[in-house]
């Protein structure tokens, strides 16, 4: 995690020199750029520049769009032979000049591209105060690119830790190798021996650094967090989350931990749930009140006009000034809830409008949606749908647990009543899928 304070963050991606960076060998892992920007605040502009009539681009369409990108067609130039010239890095260079002057409250831009030619423009923003985040594959960027940037990542780092945490110990990804984790294991061996009632999660890291690597970095094993490399070890270390929402404490496998910070085994199960049905990527929140509130405000700016667009939408919710209700509605969770609304078939695309980008397509509610409720009731069901899919426990969930899962209380029959409810409903729905596949 970036030592600053949270930003206001422009996420500018030259598709075309990235997917040309990354080659044939491997797939683009654009949420890895995404998950990047969210560490340095709130992404309030993110575009993907390419000729998306290319056929190497436009496949990453549909997954730029699940993440909220606005794709920024760039026309290409083909000349003698196969040689193809674009305009990406002109457009990125004035887009980002003019984000510069039209929203000054922009302060960290993260900029995918390693071009040399874009050299100026990096000089420009550190001109105006401006954090410099860039990001290229190794063997396309410019060194000169890099020097300018306050932090340079290469997109190689960011994709390992993308990597499902099975495939990281000391095996290899697409043919790339990841360290071996046995390293680790042995210092973590000798760091909790000295530590026999625990250690706080903060102190691992340098603990690491100083005895194994100064360039030690979890992500280069193919995890996001530290936590979740400690978590995957767990015949070495056993993690506990205390009650108080504080920093986790890191035992000896064969260590007891104190009872007074063994969680409850309901709430466990809860977070496994969670876990396990991949809630946390679509950004889920699991109080009840705040998640609420936030479909309240898409339901308002989804209605507000029929039929509307996602980027209208967006516009409503994710520009708001610091303080304002809406302030911590950022782009990517305003789409985590449109992928799972429009799973849900939430609302539905107006026909005709296969040359327009999906953010700008214009749509509709879905006929039986006509209050908050209705989009509340869609949304909880999708939410329970995805409970259906795993199996925690050899077990379905029940209506207690989705209770749990929704931050509802488990004990109110009216509550329970209504878990069971969606959750027919979310079965009616798998069997609908199964019978269309």
């Amino acid at each position: 995690m970036p030592n600053c304070s949270p930003g206001q963050v422009a996420l500018l991606i030259d598709f075309e020199n990235l997917v040309r960076g990354v080659g044939e060998q491997d797939s683009v892992r654009c949420e890895a750029l995404t998950r990047l920007a969210d560490q340095y605040g709130r992404v309030l502009v993110l575009n993907a520049y390419a000729d998306w009539r290319m056929k190497d681009v436009n496949q990453y369409q549909s997954e730029l769009y699940r993440l909220g990108a606005e794709l920024v067609q760039v026309m290409g130039k083909r000349y003698g032979g196969d040689s193809f010239k674009n305009a990406v890095d002109v457009r990125m260079a004035v887009d980002a000049i003019t984000i510069v002057h039209t929203l000054p409250h922009i302060n960290v831009f993260v900029i995918v591209s390693g071009d040399r030619d874009f050299i100026h423009v990096l000089r420009e923003l550190r001109r105006h105060g401006k954090t410099v985040i860039g990001v290229s594959p190794v063997d396309s960027s410019s060194s000169d690119f890099a020097t300018l940037c306050d932090r340079f990542v290469s997109y190689e780092s960011l994709a390992k830790a993308c990597v499902p945490a099975h495939e990281s110990n000391g095996a290899s990804h697409n043919g790339v190798a990841l360290p071996d984790l046995n390293a680790v294991r042995q210092v973590l061996e000798e760091l909790l021996s000295e530590h026999p009632n625990g250690i706080k999660g903060a102190m691992i890291k340098p603990q690491l650094r100083r005895r194994l690597s100064a360039a030690f970095d979890e992500r280069n094993y193919g995890f996001l967090r530290l936590v979740d490399l400690l978590r995957h070890l767990g015949d070495t270390v056993r993690v506990v989350a205390p009650d108080d929402d504080g920093d986790v404490i890191v035992f000896h496998s064969e260590a007891e931990a104190p009872r007074p910070l063994i969680t409850d085994c309901r709430e466990s199960l809860r977070q496994r749930w969670i876990r396990d049905s991949n809630l946390a990527f679509y950004r889920y929140e699991a109080d009840a009140e705040r998640r609420r509130e936030i479909l309240r405000r898409l339901y308002a700016a989804m209605s507000h006009s029929q039929p509307f667009a996602w980027s209208g939408v967006e516009s409503r919710l994710a520009t708001a000034p610091a303080g304002h209700a809406d302030a911590r509605l950022t782009l990517t969770i305003l789409a985590r809830y449109r992928t799972v609304l429009f799973q849900n078939r939430g609302f539905v695309f107006e026909p005709h409008q296969d040359e327009i980008t999906q953010r700008e397509r214009l749509c509709r509610l879905r006929p039986d949606i006509v209050s908050t409720e209705d989009l509340i009731r869609v949304y909880e069901t999708g939410v329970a749908y995805k409970l259906l899919m795993i199996d925690i426990e050899g077990k379905a969930p029940t209506p207690a647990d989705l209770a749990l899962i929704l931050g509802l209380p488990g004990e109110d029959p009216e509550h329970l009543d209504y878990c069971q409810d969606i959750l027919q409903q979310a079965t009616r729905m798998e069997a609908s899928v199964a019978e269309e596949c």
